[in-house]
C-alpha cells in the first residue's frame, strides 16, 4: 500500500495516531513526505487519521511482510489448502517430537548390534585362520593332503576331516608292531 497516497486523500488529516502516538501533520510542502518517513521509522501496526476536532477520518491496520504472504489467498480453496498444509505440518512436527525417543532408542540398538556383528565376524575370521594353521600342521604330521571345502559348513567339514585323518593316523600306528620293551624299565 502506498502510504503517501493514503495520507493525501480528502479530507486531509490534521493529526495522525500511530499506535496511539499523536503526530501533527505540518502545513508545508514536505509535510506528507516527512510524515511518511516518521511513520515508517516507528513501524506502527495501526494508523488513524484525525480531523481538526479530533474525530476519526479513516483508519488502517498495517500488515507485516510475512503476514501479507500468509493472509492473501486468491480463492477460498487456496485458504482451505493453506489451512490443510499448516495442520499437516503441525501434525508432522508433533508426531516427530512424540516418536523421537523411540527412534533414538532404535538407532542406539542398531548401532550396538552392528558393533557386536563386526566383532563376531572378526572372531570368525580369526578362527578360520587358526583352523587353516591346524590343517597345515595335521598335513605335515600325516603327510596326506587335506582338502578344504568352501561354503557355509566349512568349519564343521574341516573338523570332521581332521578327525578322520587323525583316526587314520591312529589306525596306522596300531597296525605297526609295538617297539620291544626295554629291560630294566617297567611299563
Amino acid at each position: 500500500m502506498n502510504l503517501s497516497n493514503w495520507l493525501r486523500k480528502s479530507p486531509a488529516p490534521v493529526a495522525v495516531l500511530a499506535d496511539d502516538k499523536r503526530i501533527e501533520v505540518g502545513k508545508n510542502v514536505r509535510a506528507i513526505r516527512d510524515l511518511v518517513q516518521t511513520i515508517n521509522a516507528m513501524e506502527p501496526s495501526k494508523l488513524t487519521c484525525l480531523d481538526g476536532s479530533g474525530n476519526v477520518i479513516r483508519s488502517i491496520v498495517l500488515e507485516g511482510d510475512d503476514e501479507k504472504a500468509d493472509s492473501s489467498p486468491a480463492t477460498p480453496e487456496q485458504s482451505d489448502l493453506q489451512l490443510f498444509a499448516r495442520l499437516l505440518a503441525e501434525g508432522y512436527e508433533h508426531g516427530r517430537k512424540a516418536n523421537q525417543p523411540i527412534i533414538d532408542s532404535a538407532m542406539q540398538f542398531v548401532e550396538r548390534q552392528s558393533v557386536r556383528l563386526a566383532k563376531a565376524e572378526a572372531e570368525i575370521d580369526r578362527l578360520r585362520g587358526v583352523i587353516h594353521k591346524q590343517h597345515l600342521q595335521i598335513a605335515d604330521l600325516t603327510a596326506t593332503p587335506i582338502v578344504e571345502q568352501q561354503g557355509e559348513d566349512s568349519i564343521l567339514s574341516t573338523m570332521i576331516a581332521g578327525i578322520a585323518q587323525g583316526a587314520a593316523a591312529g589306525a596306522i600306528k596300531q597296525v605297526a608292531p609295538p617297539p620291544p620293551p626295554v629291560r630294566g624299565v617297567k611299563s
